[in-house]
């Protein structure tokens, strides 16, 4: 008997699948960050990867291409780099922070935007 209820459970839960991949978001502990007032500051970024049955896995950084882009500055300078998990602030201004998955051939992009201060418009 207890070998039928085991042999029930293995193939209960062979048949469990996770829902069907939709979508990637990026989650980061801070969005505006200060030079001036927290020396060293940076923000910790965590990608999750969403499924039809409601249920979300964090990705590892390996899973993912993370990368960066200055939006607004003063002058053409790399405003933010991303070492790892982390956000690394290096100018003041708007940069956004993005992330490439491929799951089935499809690719998925997601962003959002970081502002370090200060920041001087031009």
């Amino acid at each position: 008997m207890q070998k039928l209820l085991f042999i029930a459970l293995v193939l209960q839960l062979a048949g469990c699948k996770q829902g069907v991949f939709e979508s990637i978001d990026i989650q980061l502990d801070k969005e505006k960050l200060n030079l001036v007032q927290e020396r060293g500051v940076s923000a910790n970024m965590k990608v999750f990867a969403y499924y039809s049955d409601g249920s979300r896995k964090e990705l590892k950084t390996s899973e993912y291409v993370a990368f960066t882009k200055t939006v607004n500055a003063s002058g053409g300078i790399e405003m933010i780099t991303i070492e790892g998990d982390k956000i690394i602030p290096k100018e003041g201004g708007v940069g956004e922070v993005s992330a490439l998955y491929i799951n089935d051939r499809k690719t998925f992009i997601t962003s959002k935007k970081v502002v370090v201060r200060p920041f001087y418009r031009d």
